[in-house]
């Protein structure tokens, strides 16, 4: 109501809407795997969000920390969704693997797959494992979060040469079978010496590291008669040499 300056009275009236604070919700509280990240959406619809990091997007990628959004809705009013929490999930600690090429185990009690040089070993999902041949042996466990898998620490296992590892004779007869005197798992010592003889002492072939390379041609590169020779083969690692005969029949 009004009055002038000789007391006459004019009135009007006004409607006054009260707009509604928009409601925005981004889910709850979650966890995720150590490192990763998690997809926020708040509620779809309004004119402008903005993100406690800074996006300003409905639809937000994150990683663990505290996550909130302010949003405006068509009528200029805001309003904060509620605060949530994304956490990481504890890391899981890696399998321990010790043993040698008796046998192998593992710290841990489920979920494994064993590995020899990169590569899995089918069937070897067991707690222990049994190797076959040298290299270098890992294992891996699925995580109990669902995190992926987690690798042990590597173990280069080492056979010993023993006497049936070196064979007794070899045809190098150019089949490409069986040319070469081949002693099992040699390779794998770096110091390795093989040395051959004839019949009457003398040395015919010396190399070191041995890389199974000796195809019955001697040290003057003339190609050796057929017959019985012997060996002297040292790994190099400090086991005691052994020594035998084989034979060269092509």
């Amino acid at each position: 109501h009004v009055w002038d300056s000789i007391g006459c009275m004019g009135a009007d009236t006004i409607d006054v809407l009260l707009d509604t604070l928009p409601l925005v919700s981004i889910g709850t509280d979650r966890t995720i795997c150590p490192g990763s990240t998690t997809a926020l959406n708040a509620t779809p619809g309004f004119v402008n969000y903005l993100w406690s990091g800074g996006d300003t997007t409905a639809n937000i990628v994150v990683p663990a920390g505290m996550h909130q959004v302010v949003v405006t809705d068509g009528n200029g009013c805001s309003n904060s969704s509620n605060l949530i929490t994304i956490s990481e999930f504890p890391v899981t600690a890696a399998p321990v693997i010790s043993g040698d090429q008796t046998g192998l185990s593992s710290s841990m009690t489920d979920n494994y797959q064993w590995f020899l040089n990169g590569a899995a070993i089918a069937g070897a999902t067991s707690q222990t494992y049994s190797p076959t041949e040298p290299g270098v042996y890992t294992l891996a466990v699925n995580d109990v979060n669902g995190c992926g898998l987690i690798l042990s620490n590597p173990l280069n296992v080492i056979f010993g040469i023993v006497a049936e590892d070196i064979p007794q004779g070899f045809s190098p007869n150019g089949d490409g079978i069986n040319d070469n005197f081949e002693v099992r798992n040699i390779l794998q010592f770096t110091s390795s010496t093989v040395t051959i003889f004839n019949r009457w002492g003398g040395q015919i072939f010396k190399a070191s590291p041995y890389l199974n390379t000796f195809n019955g041609t001697g040290e003057n590169g003339n190609r050796l008669p057929d017959g019985t020779y012997f060996y002297i083969v040292d790994p190099g690692n400090g086991d005691d040499p052994l020594s035998g005969y084989l034979i060269i029949n092509r």
